[in-house]
C-alpha cells in the first residue's frame, strides 16, 4: 500500500472520529487568533484572475471577533477566457473557487508541541471548505509550502461548532494537486492562514469563522478520537524525533 493510500485511510478514520469530540478539548488549548480582530488584514482571491465568474468577499460577522466569507461560485468562463485554448485545442478552465487569506507570521505562534488546530465556525454544511496554511520550508529555505485540510462539516447546520483539524490532516499541495511527498509542516513558521472553497459546485456560499486555537490532546487517553488524531499525526511524521526531517531531502516518509 502506498503512502498516499495509507494517508487516505487514516484521513477517512479521522473524519469518522470527528462525530465524537469528547476528549479532544482538554484544558490547555492555546488561543491563537480571532478572525475578526482589527489587525488581521484579510485579502480575497477567486477564479476571475483566470477568466472565471466566481466572486467572494469578507465582511464583519455576527460577533466582533468573527468574519463572514461569502459570495457565489460559477463554473463558467467569461467570453475572453473561452477563446484561450491549450496545445490540445481544449479550453483551459480553472473555475469554481474563492479564497481568503491573511498574514500571521508576526503572531509568533509556537506550535511545535501542538497536535493540531481548533477552528470555531458555522455554515450550512452544503459546501466543502478547506483551511489553508502557508509555512516556510522545514530546512529554512525560501520556499513557501501550501498545506490544505478539509474543515469537517458541522453536525448541526448554521450552529457554531468547534472543529478539530490534526496537523496530520493537512496535505502539501501545488497548484491544487496533492503532492506524493508529504513533509511535516514547519509549525513554528506559519506565514499565512486562509479559507478556500473549491468543491467544483456552482452557487452561493457563506461561512462564518470566529476563533482559532492550538489543539493539544492527552497522549495517555484511551479515547478512540484521540487515538485517531495520534495515528494520523504519526503517519505524517509529527513524532518528536521526526520533526526536522523533510522527505524531499531524504528524511522521514
Amino acid at each position: 500500500m502506498s503512502f498516499l493510500q495509507r494517508l487516505g485511510g487514516q484521513l477517512s478514520k479521522w473524519h469518522r472520529a470527528m462525530g465524537k469530540m469528547g476528549d479532544l478539548t482538554p484544558p490547555g488549548n492555546e488561543f491563537l487568533l480571532n478572525f475578526g480582530a482589527e489587525h488581521v488584514q484579510w485579502e480575497t482571491a477567486d477564479d476571475r484572475i483566470f477568466g472565471g465568474l466566481s466572486e467572494g468577499a469578507v465582511s464583519p460577522g455576527a460577533y466582533p471577533e468573527s468574519v463572514r466569507f461569502s459570495g457565489a461560485t460559477s463554473l463558467e468562463l467569461d467570453a475572453r477566457a473561452k477563446q484561450i485554448k491549450n496545445d490540445k485545442g481544449k479550453v483551459v478552465t480553472r473555475t469554481g473557487w474563492c479564497a481568503m487569506q491573511a498574514e500571521v507570521l508576526d503572531e509568533g505562534w509556537e506550535l511545535e508541541d501542538a497536535d493540531g488546530l481548533r477552528l470555531r465556525v458555522r455554515h450550512s454544511g452544503e459546501r466543502s471548505f478547506f483551511l489553508n496554511l502557508r509555512s516556510e520550508g522545514i530546512l529554512g529555505e525560501e520556499r513557501v509550502d501550501l498545506y490544505q485540510a478539509e474543515i469537517p462539516t458541522p453536525l448541526k447546520p448554521m450552529e457554531w461548532s468547534t472543529m478539530i483539524i490534526p496537523f496530520g490532516a493537512f496535505q502539501l499541495t501545488w497548484k491544487g494537486v496533492v503532492q506524493h511527498v508529504q513533509p511535516a509542516i514547519n509549525r513554528n513558521r506559519i506565514k499565512n492562514i486562509g479559507i478556500i472553497l473549491n468543491d467544483q459546485k456552482a452557487g452561493p456560499f457563506a461561512i462564518e469563522i470566529d476563533e482559532l486555537s492550538a489543539l493539544r490532546v492527552d497522549p495517555t487517553s484511551t479515547s478512540p478520537e484521540v487515538a485517531a488524531v495520534l495515528r494520523l499525526n504519526h503517519l505524517r511524521g509529527y513524532d518528536p524525533d521526526a520533526m526536522e526531517l523533510d522527505p524531499r531531502q531524504g528524511g522521514y516518509h
